[in-house]
This record gives structure tokens, sequence and C-alpha cells, in this order.
């Protein structure tokens, strides 16, 4: 805590680089899960660094609790075939507190099982974009809300409504 005047400023208890750090490079681990189809990896990265009412906004997991979520990105992920490419985009960092919002723009392209027709898999592309507010817990950030803004999908070429 400092003073100043007769005015005391709290401080938050992290430097902005460590959080920045710490967050960028969670953001990485699970793009490097997703690229080697690691469902099991990613259920546990999913479970180990979010909160216990992470909230999405704006995606298919809207409304759903924790452990839902986690079984359905196991799911959805294990009808992963092949990742041709992937990458993530932070910016706009904002901090408040023990708090972190940042912008996250995701880009995807791969192919996954045709529940359909099971000899012709589906090539996906797309983005993401999404405030993700993360929040300091017992020393660990978590994430604790995701509010998607844009959210575009190509299935075989083309543009799906919404790939939630």
């Amino acid at each position: 805590m400092t003073l100043v005047g007769a005015t005391v400023l709290a401080l938050p208890a992290f430097s902005f680089a460590d959080a920045k750090g710490e967050i960028s490079k969670a953001y990485d681990t699970r793009l490097k899960l997703f690229k080697a189809k690691d469902a099991a990896g990613m259920t546990k990265m999913f479970t180990d660094l979010t909160t216990e009412d992470i909230s999405m906004e704006g995606t298919g997991m809207a409304g759903m609790k924790k452990a839902e979520m986690a079984k359905m990105i196991k799911s959805q992920l294990s009808l992963v075939q092949s990742v041709k490419g992937g990458s993530m985009t932070l910016a706009k960092w904002n901090i408040k507190g023990n708090t972190v919002s940042v912008e996250a723009t995701e880009k995807m392209e791969f192919t996954m099982a045709n529940p359909q027709d099971p000899k012709k898999p589906m090539v996906m592309k797309g983005i993401t974009i999404s405030t993700d507010t993360w929040v300091k817990v017992g020393g660990k950030w978590k994430l604790k809300k995701v509010k998607v803004s844009k959210e575009e999908y190509t299935m075989n070429g083309k543009k799906m409504s919404e790939a939630g």
C-alpha cells in the first residue's frame, strides 16, 4: 500500500508483466494441446485454470456448469482428426485490482469426423474473438469469464451461422 498525501492507494500484489506472462503462457499451452489433439490435457488444463463459477457468454457453453463444459471440450476435441493451423493473438490488456481482461483472437483450421458420413471428414476454419477475464485465486491466475464478441466458422467452405 502506498500513502500519497491523505489518500491510500491499494496496489495489486503482482506485477502486470508477471500476470501477462503467466496468462500468455496458458493460452500458448492451450494452443499446443489443441494442435496435439490432446483431449485429456485440454480438459485438465480447463479444469485447473478456470474458476468454479466460470461463465461463457456467446458460446454453445453459455449457462453450463464447469464440469459440463469440461466434458463437452473433451468430447468435441475427440472428434478432431488433424489440425492444419492455429494461432492466438492477445491484445487490449486491462488490469483492475486482482483482475486482468484481455482480448483473445483465435484462428483455427482442422478436420473433424463427420458423424453423418464417416468417410467424408469436415474441414473447419474459423475465428473467435473474445474478452477473457482472469482473476488471481490462491496465487494462480484463473479464467473466470469468456465473452465472445465474434465467432465465424466455415465447414467444408460453407459459412456456419454459429460454431458453438
